[in-house]
């Protein structure tokens, strides 16, 4: 599953991207470039880069590139809340503050220090050009060819350099950019690249992970990719709210199991046929239903992720239980208004003090954890989490059982096999079964009304495919099993 995910995390949308008109010839951004690059290996963290305004001065085109405020308070004719003094969006993104391309094609960036490292991209064969030098030590782009290759499964021609890390004599220093490889392709633009902020202090390679012009790989985090299941898939969550005011009162503390019994998916969203489980804390009931779920694959939040709205956003690439998935988290506004003329953050009114809290959204478990809370004057605590997931197999956490008699709290052990199976199953279970039913991926019901008492269930009227099996047992549990039907 965590192979499956990933590749559609890293190339959906990106179909029909050769029909896109608006090629680049090559140009590694337009004022337009909305990119979003990884960290090499393992994409443990990922850089944005957009352009928030473009200015030409003398032949010179500088693209702007915030993210984050300074944080110290300067005037601005923009009148906040507290007054007119603003914290300045200047700060310089991972790529540097701005970007300024000459009539050539060469372009300069600007680490935090404002030392420029200069990237001509020439393509005369064999040339190689001085990216940037110091006391100690020179870095080189070289030129290595153009050919026909592969962006994020795009086809599309590609001008590769490598980078040369050497000493001031020409002896090469054995580093992670000695020998990385800059890529740029003719629509896509850069693809493979250095983080620029600290450099030459970090030295770390990034690769293009997804953009929206045109759109390629991970452009949008849509909620059909949050909400990425397969078949047998299982998610519970904890639910829990506490107002301080009322009447009325919104308080709850529920656990909800949902076990994915069907995924059927268009090209605009993915449907779902679901289990529940309500397990109430408060009250010690239990309700099971069935539902639809649907979640679009169209709208969502679009690159970059990491541009500084008030929340700080972040996305990155986590670990659970072993499956590497993309993790998005974001903490709620502090009450910062933004003033578009001067590009900086000050206090606004909120009409009282803002909630605080964040969340993490994980693509294939969805929201995997989110809380706010508001302590005065008449507040509020609101938390949603996952206590238990298991993804094609694998079991992440421990599941809850509340609210059931203790006899009744466990799930039977029980075999069933073989599966796949030609038609006849043998089950063993140390509690009676006492009903079985039988569902296709669609959740339509295909057999049912048999008695499995006897410890087999006879599955031969069924055609070649996967389904859902429901055993119901004598101690009030039921259990769900995918069974594959192969007729010799």
């Amino acid at each position: 599953m965590s192979g499956r995910l990933l590749h559609i995390c890293l190339f959906v949308g990106a179909a029909g991207i050769s029909a896109v008109a608006s090629a680049q010839d090559f140009a590694p951004f337009t004022p337009e470039s909305r990119k979003l690059f990884g960290a090499v290996p393992g994409y443990a963290s990922t850089f944005g880069i957009a352009f928030d305004s473009t200015t030409v001065n003398g032949g010179v085109t500088t693209h702007h590139n915030y993210r984050t405020v300074w944080d110290t308070l300067t005037t601005t004719s923009c009148f906040f809340w507290v007054g007119n003094e603003c914290l300045k969006q200047d700060r310089p993104t991972w790529a540097g503050a701005r970007v300024e391309a000459d009539a050539s094609g060469a372009h300069t960036f600007f680490n935090v220090w404002n030392d420029p490292i200069h990237l001509d991209f020439s393509s005369i064969g064999g040339s190689e050009t001085i990216i940037y030098e110091d006391a100690t030590q020179r870095f080189k782009l070289a030129y290595d060819g153009e050919a026909l290759g592969q962006i994020l499964e795009q086809s599309e021609m590609v001008r590769t350099w490598h980078i040369v890390h050497e000493e001031l004599d020409g002896t090469p220093i054995n580093s992670v950019l000695n020998n990385a490889l800059v890529r740029v392709g003719v629509n896509v633009g850069l693809a493979s690249y250095f983080r620029i902020d600290s450099f030459p202090q970090v030295l770390r390679p990034v690769e293009l992970v997804g953009q929206m012009e045109p759109m390629i790989g991970l452009h949008t985090l849509t909620p059909a990719l949050l909400h990425d299941h397969q078949v047998g898939d299982v998610i519970q969550k904890h639910y829990y709210s506490n107002y301080y005011t009322g009447p009325p009162w919104y308080d709850f503390n529920v656990y909800i199991k949902t076990t994915i019994l069907s995924r059927s998916e268009t090209p605009d969203e993915v449907t779902y046929q679901v289990e529940r489980v309500n397990y109430n804390v408060d009250s010690g009931t239990v309700e099971t239903d069935t539902v639809m779920e649907f979640y679009s694959r169209t709208v969502g939040i679009p690159i970059p992720f990491d541009r500084f709205d008030g929340t700080q956003p972040s996305l990155g690439m986590q670990t659970y239980c072993g499956i590497p998935l993309w993790t998005y988290r974001t903490y709620l506004n502090t009450g910062l208004g933004y003033c578009p003329q001067e590009n900086c953050w000050g206090m606004g009114d909120t009409n009282g003090p803002p909630a605080q809290g964040g969340s993490a959204e994980v693509a294939g478990l969805g929201t995997y954890s989110a809380e706010a809370y508001l302590v005065s004057p008449e507040g509020f605590t609101r938390t949603e989490e996952i206590v238990y997931f298991k993804k094609n197999g694998t079991e992440c956490m421990e599941e809850v059982i509340m609210g059931l008699p203790e006899q009744y709290s466990a799930m039977p052990s029980f075999t069933l096999g073989p599966n796949p199976t030609d038609g006849v199953l043998k089950l063993t279970s140390a509690i009676a079964c006492l009903g079985a039913h039988v569902f296709n991926l669609q959740g339509r019901m295909a057999l049912t009304n048999f008695n499995p008492a006897q410890g087999t269930l006879d599955l031969s009227a069924l055609a070649n495919g996967c389904y859902m099996l429901r055993l119901s047992f004598a101690n009030g549990t039921e259990a769900t099993r995918l069974v594959v039907v192969s007729h010799r």
